[in-house]
């Protein structure tokens, strides 16, 4: 089933995939720090599951918002992975490391902030599937 989005849903849907670029941008920059160069830093957070699922969410609101009609069970599929990334974080990660400053901001982007507006975006904007 492939979904039209409300116009409302769309607008939304742009300023989550802002959030989202915002904070991959801004652990891109913090990581670029520690390693010395761009393609370092994205080739070391790629191998995290909450990075590569923020940037789905980012693409996918994109593409939401610019008016591309997606199925349904894609975008649910996609919301599924980015509150198991909030949950799976809070419940056994959270405590494990205590950041500061920009870092701080950016992981709780990634892991609070994207997953929750997400969350929220899907259950309040997005058309549903229907059993049929």
């Amino acid at each position: 089933m492939i979904t039209d989005y409300s116009d409302t849903a769309r607008c939304a849907a742009f300023g989550i995939a802002l959030v989202a670029a915002v904070t991959l941008l801004t652990r891109i920059y913090l990581r670029t720090g520690e390693d010395g160069s761009v393609f370092g830093a994205i080739s070391y957070l790629s191998q995290f599951f909450t990075i590569l699922t923020n940037a789905i969410i980012m693409v996918v609101m994109i593409l939401i918002a610019t008016g591309r009609n997606l199925s349904a069970r894609w975008v649910k599929a996609v919301m599924i992975a980015i509150v198991i990334v909030g949950i799976v974080y809070h419940l056994l990660l959270a405590h494990l490391v205590e950041f500061t400053g920009l870092a701080f901001w950016a992981d709780h982007g990634v892991h609070t902030v994207v997953p929750t507006l997400s969350l929220l975006w899907w259950l309040f904007l997005a058309p549903k599937l229907t059993f049929q």
